[in-house]
């Protein structure tokens, strides 16, 4: 998968959405490779601040194998997208990160839960940049620990436990922090969903935020659904 994550001017946030979804997106997904897209707000009212990260918006691609998304990235249509995209929105955006426009590409490693949610899930985001003497010691917590207790949790559907790519990826903005990713899936049942503010994602959180005063980056972000888009979709689907 593709994540990326964009800040927009808050003033431009409808032009922006409009320009995703009639436009940006769709024309990503005339790119061979492209299987599914998503585009989510963040939710930050009656939230915790735990739960606030950066950035405002989110995209998420997904193919279908590895190879298929760097064909998809490598491809003339996504370089003609991205190139359009970033003549229409650079100057318009808030920095993210320390960059204008972030993003990584990740693997699935592990995942609990159903293997099929609904497109318009809600979605919770833990993104870690873990250093070399952290990385086996995150990587058993997050599998052994972190994954089944986001996954025991009233409300989460799907939880999966990714890792970034950091070689053979065209952009230079698609090697953001954040190399180890957890992302659940949430049922789409209120603003907040009542899991964000369960009892178990409290203390998966808490038990999660050990790693904020050891690693040199920790984010969690929590996003509600907009729109959807597959592969030869001419507009996003609300």
């Amino acid at each position: 998968m593709l994540l990326t994550r964009a800040h927009p001017f808050r003033e431009l946030l409808d032009e922006f959405d409009s320009y995703e979804r009639d436009r940006h997106v769709p024309e990503l997904m005339q790119a061979p490779g492209a299987a599914f897209a998503q585009y989510f707000e963040n939710v930050v009212d009656d939230l915790p601040q735990a739960y606030q990260g950066s950035g405002s918006r989110l995209a998420l691609y997904i193919s279908r194998t590895l190879e298929e998304l760097f064909e998809w990235l490598r491809s003339a249509e996504f370089a003609e997208a991205v190139k359009d995209g970033g003549e229409t929105w650079f100057g318009r955006m808030n920095e993210l990160d320390r960059d204008l426009y972030t993003g990584n590409v990740y693997e699935v490693r592990h995942v609990l839960g159903t293997s099929e949610p609904p497109s318009d899930a809600a979605l919770f985001v833990e993104r870690f940049e873990v250093q070399d003497d952290h990385a086996e010691q995150v990587d058993e917590w997050a599998v052994q620990r972190h994954l089944a207790a986001l996954a025991g949790t009233g409300g989460v559907l799907r939880v999966r436990y990714c890792r970034a790519i950091r070689e053979g990826i065209p952009l230079p903005y698609y090697y953001s922090p954040g190399n180890r990713m957890m992302i659940a899936d949430l049922s789409n049942d209120g603003a907040p969903p009542a899991a964000l503010l369960s009892d178990g994602l409290r203390a998966a959180v808490a038990d999660a935020m050990q790693w904020d005063v050891r690693l040199p980056y920790v984010r969690r972000d929590a996003y509600s659904f907009l729109f959807a888009a597959r592969a030869g979709d001419e507009e996003g689907q609300r």
